[in-house]
């Protein structure tokens, strides 16, 4: 399949339905984080998701075992990957706004 987004199939070896390949890029933070809204303020970026050691990803499943603070690229899928990966390009230009 000729394609330039960076959602991709990938024709499987056999008569299996083909695979379904997805890019992104996302800073993730975690460990036992105090203050988690203390990162947002720092980088000045909100994050995609948050979650809590302790807290439940859906009921009957395993709790998070950390804090995690993750920021994920918004870059859509029909964006073209011509010469480079754009959620890492997307990425890098964040951060370096978050840093100045």
């Amino acid at each position: 399949m000729e394609n330039d987004s960076p959602a991709k199939w990938s024709e499987a070896a056999s008569d299996e339905e083909p695979l379904y390949f997805a890019y992104s890029a996302s800073l993730r933070i975690s460990g036992a984080i105090p203050d988690i809204d203390a990162i947002t303020r720092q980088l000045g970026l909100h994050p995609t998701h948050v979650h809590h050691r302790g807290e439940f990803r859906r009921p009957g499943a395993t709790p998070y075992q950390a804090d995690m603070w993750i920021y994920e690229a918004q870059v859509g899928e029909s964006e073209p990957l011509v010469n480079c990966p754009c959620h890492l390009v997307t990425m890098d230009r964040i951060l370096r706004l978050a840093s100045v």
